[in-house]
């Protein structure tokens, strides 16, 4: 990883939120060069190793996809932090395990995911990412279970208001899948009007959601 120099922690919190926001934008190609760019960096910041702030790192590089990046960035706070960290390194060393099977098991990455956070104590982990997870196994109920949890923790440190707002988009593409068109017609709309605002490049999304409550609304009435 090379040495690092500082602790410029207003980077690093710039930088990582930076990443998670284009996550939950559904821009991973965002996120993704995002933590490129300062994993490059030579100066970029120094953690102290007993502190938690290298498992943000290996968490958002191992949700975006980077799975060498967070082993190489675990490998570091190892060497380190000399046994001060060893429980958050071993928690987060099966947070990346059980994703390596996520492209071809998802269900089984969230049964793992699932065990983690639950060995842990703090099943308000992981919320928002399991709920994606969960979308793609095609474990619908599951996927409204966790994010609704989300949404409802949206002011906890974890995670952030945006959640309140991106998991309307989620809840109606669940509901539209699981055939409740009147529940997802008024997620959708709910999604449309709260970013109604939304940069420009944001707003071919706001429309898509604004047509298919529109959509599915009509075919309720329909019924």
């Amino acid at each position: 990883m090379g040495a690092r120099r500082g602790r410029d922690y207003d980077a690093w919190f710039r930088v990582t939120w930076a990443a998670v926001h284009r996550m939950v934008y559904a821009d991973p190609a965002g996120a993704v060069e995002t933590l490129k760019v300062f994993l490059a960096a030579d100066d970029r910041l120094s953690y102290p190793p007993e502190v938690d702030r290298y498992m943000k790192l290996v968490r958002d590089l191992a949700f975006t996809g980077q799975l060498p990046a967070a082993r190489a960035v675990l490998d570091e706070w190892q060497e380190r932090s000399a046994g001060a960290a060893d429980a958050l390194i071993r928690q987060g060393r099966r947070m990346v395990a059980a994703l390596e099977s996520l492209d071809t098991d998802p269900g089984g990455t969230l049964a793992s995911l699932d065990r983690l956070v639950s060995e842990l104590g703090c099943p308000r982990c992981l919320h928002w990412e399991r709920a994606e997870i969960a979308e793609r196994a095609g474990d619908l109920t599951r996927a409204e279970e966790l994010c609704v949890e989300s949404m409802s923790v949206a002011d906890d440190w974890r995670t952030f208001p945006l959640h309140r707002v991106m998991g309307h988009e989620r809840l109606g593409r669940v509901y539209e899948a699981m055939g409740r068109n009147r529940a997802a017609a008024a997620h959708y709309a709910r999604f449309s009007e709260l970013w109604a605002d939304a940069d420009p490049d944001l707003q071919p999304r706001v429309r898509a959601a604004r047509v298919k409550a529109a959509t599915l609304a009509a075919s309720v009435g329909e019924d």
